[in-house]
């Protein structure tokens, strides 16, 4: 069938699409699948020397440079319905999408993208990476803004230099990425300065996820009040901080595995097939990893936000404040979830029980549990008047040694001798 003016090249995965045709077909398109127009963006020479590999010159792509596309899992979804295709998860699929009269409603052919061609299939491999890294990247960037952080100033603290220079990578990797992208090569001396910091980036991961496991083994454990000043330690920035270094330190694998099959691509076009393969085997553990970190931590910091009768009793204003706090770490953890896409289960609220009540519950219990609390209470009411008068004591001490030394040093008047 002959491509006319209405038509869309397409070449699609699960975490986006190249797109090439009239501006007026693309933006049909975008309406169709209910996509804002900032969802389109230029594409550099890199993407356009992949997408003209796999579609071919001829038609549309001969035309039209093609433009990345952003989409949501709805907008997927329709597109899927519109195209009348299923595609596995790891795959990359293209087709035509044709329009008449500003609409966009059929489709032409929707094909697997690969093929024996060894060149092709480094093409097609080549382009999911790109893919994946692009939306771990936009992950990252939503992450960073939903959490209401710098990544800069994170990437310089002091906690962040003790797992390895995450700083110096970064720099390092994005300068390659943005010039590989700018010009769809890898030259011998980007190279140079880049390969062999995968080790490097593998240890920083490592490292900082344990950091996140620390979390939760230190949130669950140890009395109540060492609980609550470890829930406290991570709500005030240590949960935030983690989190957002391991999005960091995964994206630069990312970016690193792209830049490493664009190498192969030149050099050895027959083994990006299996890099890509063990590439992507790589990343899905290392989510999976991730995934039961963030988990055992969400878990703990509910188990702990469960605070008992007898906490509750002890401790009225700690317990609220744990709570909270509790509630607070849960929330940034959510937001991680929801950037990272990871399939982790994150409570919500928990109980606010009036202390009264409590009281009666605990009552209900056990005699010896009972007198403990009773016990207890009245020692802490006494402590808490006791360190009240002890502040006034000294309240009072400092302003007569104020007054003494004042009138110590006043002026004294004439005397006859």
């Amino acid at each position: 069938m002959t491509r006319d003016s209405h038509d869309v090249e397409i070449v699609l995965s699960e975490h986006g699409a190249l797109v090439a045709g009239p501006d007026g077909a693309i933006a049909a398109l975008l309406a169709r699948l209910e996509l804002p127009a900032t969802s389109v963006e230029s594409a550099g020479q890199s993407a356009k020397d992949l997408f003209a590999g796999l579609v071919g010159i001829a038609g549309v792509a001969s035309a039209f440079d093609p433009k990345w596309m952003r989409m949501t899992s709805e907008s997927y979804a329709q597109l899927q319905d519109l195209g009348g295709f299923k595609m596995d998860a790891q795959g990359l699929i293209s087709g035509v999408l044709r329009g008449d009269k500003g609409r966009i409603d059929q489709f032409l052919k929707f094909d697997a993208v690969g093929g024996v061609n060894p060149l092709m299939m480094s093409n097609a491999a080549t382009l999911a990476a790109t893919m994946a890294l692009r939306s771990a990247i936009a992950q990252l960037e939503s992450l960073v803004e939903s959490m209401d952080v710098k990544l800069d100033v994170l990437l310089e603290d002091n906690r962040t230099a003790a797992i390895g220079d995450v700083q110096g990578l970064t720099s390092v990797l994005s300068k390659a990425y943005s010039l590989y992208e700018k010009t769809g090569r890898i030259s011998e001396t980007v190279w140079s300065q880049i390969a062999g910091h995968d080790s490097a980036l593998a240890q920083a991961e490592s490292t900082a996820r344990n950091h996140v496991d620390n979390l939760a083994v230190s949130v669950g454990k140890g009395s109540f009040t060492a609980r609550a000043d470890e829930v406290h330690r991570v709500a005030e920035g240590e949960l935030q901080h983690w989190l957002v270094i391991l999005a960091a330190v995964q994206a630069n694998r990312q970016r690193l595995d792209v830049l490493e099959l664009a190498h192969l691509r030149e050099r050895d076009p027959d083994a990006v097939g299996p890099h890509a393969e063990e590439a992507r085997a790589s990343l899905e553990e290392r989510r999976r990893l991730l995934t039961q970190s963030v988990q055992r931590l969400s878990d703990a910091l509910a188990n702990t936000a469960n605070v008992g009768d007898a906490s509750r009793v002890r401790n009225p204003l700690r317990s609220r404040k744990l709570i909270l706090e509790a509630e607070q770490s849960l929330r940034i953890i959510s937001a991680f979830v929801e950037s990272t896409e990871i399939d982790v289960t994150v409570a919500g609220e928990f109980e606010r029980e009036p202390w009264r009540k409590s009281l009666t519950d605990l009552a209900k219990g056990t005699a010896a549990d009972a007198r403990a609390v009773a016990a207890a209470v009245p020692r802490e009411v006494n402590r808490r008047r006791e360190d009240a008068l002890l502040q006034k004591a000294t309240k009072i001490q400092e302003r007569r040694a104020i007054r003494d030394g004042s009138a110590g040093t006043a002026p004294k008047g004439n005397s006859e001798d």
